[in-house]
């Protein structure tokens, strides 16, 4: 499936819910568990939650590894929700692991 028909088709989504459950939309709650137990999962350094899913998202978006050709920072901003493009590009922000692994070298800048 290509990247917009998965956008696209996300859109549609019933009542704009994006994670349903058996008895119908997760609550904020039900996600934060989830995502929790995930994490503990993982054997992860430190507490994953739904907001560090936010930040991972919009910054795949911007990672041709992950993805293909970037997305340009107005669309991440309009995905995201956001009103002001400063608040996207922290969402978006890369550390120097980040860089190293988009160019393709082992070692951290």
């Amino acid at each position: 499936m290509e990247r917009r028909e998965a956008v696209a088709s996300w859109s549609t989504c019933p009542d704009g819910h994006l994670f349903l459950g058996k008895l119908g939309p997760l609550t904020e709650r039900g996600i934060r568990e989830i995502v929790v137990k995930l994490g503990q999962a993982a054997k992860l350094a430190s507490p994953l939650g739904p907001h560090d899913l936010r930040h991972t998202f919009a910054k795949s978006l911007l990672d041709p590894a992950a993805y293909g050709p970037p997305i340009p920072l107005p669309a991440i901003q309009q995905l995201l929700g956001h009103a002001d493009i400063t608040t996207t590009t922290i969402y978006t922000r890369v550390s120097a692991d980040d860089l190293a692994r988009m160019m393709g070298t082992s070692e951290a800048l």
